[in-house]
């Protein structure tokens, strides 16, 4: 990465965006490079709008300089956004660039709601797909798959490692936690990944 990767994860207070972001910071310093992370929170942090951003940067972390420059963890534009609830559009737009992508959980967006977005958008059924599969406290790692998958930052076993660090706890109460969240980030990787492919045939047959 010669620039860094900027990040917004935005939803409902309790669905969890800031663990998601969490793991992807996490997993960044696991790597070896530089990583921030900044929580923002609604009025409320159940019910309200919250806010992660989240930069990644190709910079070994002991590296004496960074082109990256990501020393401050807040940032005005994104490269990535994932939107989680509806709220969260009009909370975040100020954040979206044209040329950003925008991942957004159609299973509670309405598709018109987001007509006065301009950059390209990617749909993702995330809470209907946890639900069908798994369970729908794990649609926030569904979406965390598929922006890995996107953005190619950060190796998926640095994410795995991420994971199991962050549910350590949780894990050894009940070890099927860490099956569950590990297939949630699969899945969102290759539902991604499927997207990605299926866009490059389309272009390709243009």
């Amino acid at each position: 990465m010669d620039k860094p990767t900027r990040i917004i994860f935005s939803g409902e207070g309790g669905q969890g965006v800031q663990t998601i972001a969490e793991i992807m910071a996490r997993a960044g310093h696991l790597s070896g490079h530089r990583s921030t992370y900044l929580p923002n929170y609604g009025v409320e942090q159940r019910g309200g709008v919250s806010i992660a951003f989240v930069q990644l940067c190709g910079c070994p972390e002991e590296a004496t300089s960074c082109s990256c420059n990501i020393g401050f963890p807040k940032f005005k534009k994104a490269d990535v956004m994932v939107v989680l609830c509806e709220r969260a559009i009009e909370r975040t737009r100020r954040y979206v660039k044209k040329e950003a992508l925008y991942i957004y959980d159609n299973s509670l967006i309405s598709n018109a709601l987001l007509a006065g977005i301009s950059c390209p958008k990617i749909a993702l059924p995330a809470t209907e797909i946890a639900k069908k599969k798994l369970t729908p406290r794990v649609f926030n790692v569904v979406l965390l798959g598929a922006v890995i998958a996107y953005t190619g930052v950060i190796d998926k076993k640095y994410i795995i490692k991420a994971i199991e660090e962050q549910f350590a706890e949780k894990i050894k109460k009940n070890p099927e936690i860490k099956h569950l969240n590990r297939r949630a980030f699969d899945i969102g990787y290759e539902v991604m990944s499927d997207i990605i492919r299926n866009a490059k045939k389309e272009r390709v047959s243009v």
